[in-house]
């Protein structure tokens, strides 16, 4: 059984029209990802993304319920164990930076070009969704909210 997630694809857009992407690292393996989680309980996926992205990133904005499309990955379990994990992504065009927020002590977080926070991440499906969306960016077609 798959275990169900959304996620926050945190941006913004650079004087120069294309996009640049907030990555945090995983608790684990400390690879670069995107924040994620569990939907909340009485919330939408991407207001329950949006949530994650203050508590893993420390960053606020403006969430889009579009769903940029899902990906799949193996999530490592606390007991060593492997579970398939199905992932819906949502935008978030980022406001506000906060200084101090929830994961701060546990997770780094970086701004990188499009180009190269796909190039950071090792899910193929969420690179996919990545260079997507920074094209739509990059085309002015999603002008951050």
């Amino acid at each position: 059984m798959l275990i169900e997630q959304s996620a926050a694809l945190p941006y913004r857009r650079l004087p120069d029209g294309s996009a640049s992407f907030l990555l945090v690292t995983s608790l684990t393996t400390r690879r670069w990802i995107i924040p994620k989680g569990h939907v909340e309980r009485n919330m939408t996926a991407h207001a329950s993304a949006a949530k994650e992205a203050l508590e893993e990133a420390g960053v606020v904005g403006k969430i889009s319920p579009r769903l940029l499309g899902k990906y799949q990955y193996d999530k490592l379990l606390p007991g060593g164990g492997v579970r398939r994990a199905a992932v819906r992504v949502y935008p978030l065009a980022v406001k506000k930076e906060k200084g101090r927020w929830d994961e701060m002590h546990i997770r780094e977080r970086a701004w990188f070009p499009a180009n190269e926070a796909v190039a950071r991440t090792d899910e193929p499906g969420l690179q996919a969704i990545m260079r997507m969306f920074a094209a739509e960016v990059a085309s002015g077609t999603n002008a951050p909210g």
